[in-house]
């Protein structure tokens, strides 16, 4: 529930010694990135987006706050009621699979966006230096889905998912 900008994430991980240099989110169909102590860019950092943060050597970074309360928090917001609702739009979305939700392979993802009436057809890592495709239906690629993590997950249609 704690708001920050993109500057404040990079400060926050490098106030415990990381090394982040630069903040990359998928927006309006692009790529938008903030680097580092530059004015331009320092957009806000909202709950349930996934953000790609990059560092000159390995970093750890641990978050603290409070657990938001009501809904409208961006692409992923928290229900009084406890309820994590995850909404996607037609095309690609870069999200945040929230913790504390079932786990789930990435067949298992897709199926479970599709029983509710999503459209998924594909979801995509960053993994090992290179992107990672996993396509429905297909047996290659079923990956462990991480909590906390970014993916992108291409739909046929606008729909909401609630984990």
């Amino acid at each position: 529930a704690n708001s920050m900008v993109a500057q404040d994430l990079l400060d926050s991980i490098n106030n415990q010694g990381g090394a982040s240099t630069e903040v990359d989110r998928w927006y309006a169909g692009g790529w938008q990135a903030h680097i580092g102590s530059y004015p331009f860019n320092n957009y806000s950092i909202d709950m349930g987006n996934a953000y790609f943060v990059k560092n000159s050597r390995p970093s750890v970074w641990i978050a603290s706050g409070t657990m938001p309360t009501a809904s409208g928090m961006g692409v992923m917001g928290v229900m009084a009621s406890g309820d994590v609702v995850v909404n996607l739009g037609q095309g690609w979305n870069l999200v945040s699979i929230p913790y504390g939700t079932p786990s789930y392979t990435a067949q298992g993802l897709l199926n479970a966006i599709n029983a509710q009436g999503g459209g998924a057809i594909e979801v995509h890592r960053w993994y090992a230096g290179g992107w990672q495709a996993h396509i429905d239906g297909l047996p290659i690629n079923d990956f462990v889905i991480e909590a906390g993590r970014g993916y992108f997950i291409k739909t046929t249609r606008a729909s909401t998912w609630r984990p």
